[in-house]
């Protein structure tokens, strides 16, 4: 088992790598190396009686139990059917409230939190960036002169290169990593006690992002352009739009211009985004 785990941490991002890894190891302590239908639905099973809810257990230990099969070569025996049910009482993905973003980003711009943990406030309000997202990205990611950030995405979605606001790149400047998961959860926790903001359960990262989804939504940001804009996956057969917005690098290898549509969904988003004026440079910006 040993040698599967170091296969399956292979194929993750250093910014998943510990988590998932950590799930898979709990089921391979479990299975001693059984790897039989009856041994993973006992394993499920076992989750539930230790407490762990349904969707827990179908969004970090299934899917990492699943991407170790995979990794390895390993046919998957589960049916969907025979996995743990979600139900709508099991799913709580709230929305962080706009007054909320907004006092976080007040908490960044009056100094209240560091400049490695405003660096991620500015990335997670202005591109809705996932935790896993967040804690992958590097000052190699960044090249503030032609305002250009490329965002590696997270649950098979499409890499994105994005424009870099003015407003957010002295922050941006300040960008340290890569992290781990729990290093980015932590920096959550010390961005709500510096905005005054008491923690409230399941409340993350992910909750901005979904504020900024609702939000432009509620702009009339067509659903295309948010999608396209929030790096969901989309068709493997739509290689127009692909190539259309494939980005342009010269011979170092660096960025030189985002795909048409790739800038033009930023350029529309940024028209309408419902937190990027709160990045105004009524402050002085942080020191790098």
């Amino acid at each position: 088992m040993n040698q599967m785990l170091e296969t399956y941490a292979e194929t993750l991002s250093p910014g998943s790598r510990r988590s998932y890894v950590q799930a898979a190891r709990r089921f391979a302590r479990f299975s001693g190396g059984n790897l039989h239908h009856d041994r993973l639905l006992a394993y499920f099973r076992h989750l539930e009686a230790q407490g762990y809810s349904p969707n827990t257990i179908r969004r970090y230990d299934m899917v990492a139990v699943r991407g170790l099969f995979r990794a390895n070569g390993v046919p998957w025996p589960l049916k969907a059917w025979e996995l743990p049910t979600v139900s709508e009482r099991d799913v709580y993905a709230p929305a962080l409230h706009p007054e909320l973003v907004s006092r976080m980003v007040k908490a960044v711009k009056a100094g209240q939190v560091s400049p490695e943990d405003g660096a991620l406030v500015a990335l997670a309000v202005v591109y809705g960036l996932r935790r896993v997202e967040l804690a992958s990205m590097t000052p190699d990611d960044l090249d503030v002169a032609p305002g250009l950030l490329c965002v590696r995405t997270a649950k098979r979605g499409r890499e994105r290169v994005h424009i870099v606001p003015e407003a957010i790149q002295p922050h941006l400047a300040c960008l340290r990593g890569p992290l781990t998961p729990r290093d980015v959860s932590a920096a959550y926790y010390r961005l709500e006690r510096a905005a005054g903001i008491p923690r409230m359960p399941e409340v993350g990262w992910h909750a901005i992002r979904r504020s900024l989804t609702r939000g432009l939504l509620q702009a009339s940001v067509p659903e295309a352009i948010v999608r396209n804009f929030m790096r969901w996956k989309r068709s493997e057969g739509d290689m127009l739009l692909r190539y259309f917005s494939t980005t342009v690098v010269g011979q170092d290898g660096q960025y030189l211009d985002p795909g048409r549509e790739d800038r033009e969904v930023d350029e529309a988003v940024f028209k309408s985004h419902p937190f990027l004026p709160m990045w105004g440079d009524d402050r002085a910006p942080p020191k790098a």
